[in-house]
């Protein structure tokens, strides 16, 4: 986990136009709450809040590590290699703008050092999903991080898969089966 506080205060320590965006996304993932329930070896996750409800599936075996700022997803063996989940609400509903603003402005070069590898569209249970590949250094450690984003409901749905390069393909595809997993509701 300490990777994880370790990216998260550098973006925002070097991108002070984030701070909405951080104060947006810690709020509404601090006053959700999580409910667990097993089905067929994996365990769903449930987040419930005023507006939306959604569950995703936990790889089997990967520990949750909810600090109240992210929900992260960790394989059993540990390592550098996790899955983070933000959501927040938004009035956006243009997918390509909020995409370029809140996955290559936030990831891109100019906010970081990152260099975009590969981005394509996919779906999500029918719901249209962009994602974008990315090769970023933190500490003098370099990681392909591949984020998804996906709009349903007033939210914005935020995954980042992040992995040293040399295991992204073999993590990449446990990632997204997660990211597909999800499953939400308005309330």
């Amino acid at each position: 986990m300490k990777i994880v506080h370790l990216l998260v205060s550098r973006i925002f320590r070097t991108n002070p136009k984030l701070s909405i965006y951080k104060s947006l996304n810690f709020f509404f993932v601090f006053i959700c709450f999580g409910v667990f329930s097993e089905s067929n070896g994996q365990v769903k996750h449930t987040v419930e809040d005023p507006d939306i409800t959604f569950s995703i599936e936990i790889p089997e075996n990967w520990r949750v590590e909810d600090d109240g700022y992210t929900f992260a997803m960790v394989p059993p063996q540990g390592g550098r290699e996790y899955l983070d989940f933000t959501y927040y609400e938004t009035n956006e509903t243009n997918l390509e703008k909020a995409f370029e603003f809140t996955v290559l402005a936030f990831n891109g070069p100019e906010a970081m050092d990152t260099e975009i590898i590969d981005q394509g569209s996919d779906t999500v249970n029918n719901v249209p999903a962009r994602w974008a590949l990315l090769s970023l250094k933190t500490d003098g450690v370099l990681y392909h991080r591949l984020t998804y984003l996906l709009i349903k409901d007033g939210q914005y749905y935020i995954f980042q898969g992040t992995a040293e390069p040399a295991n992204m393909e073999f993590y990449r595809p446990i990632f997204e089966k997660t990211v597909r997993s999800l499953e939400t509701t308005s309330n």
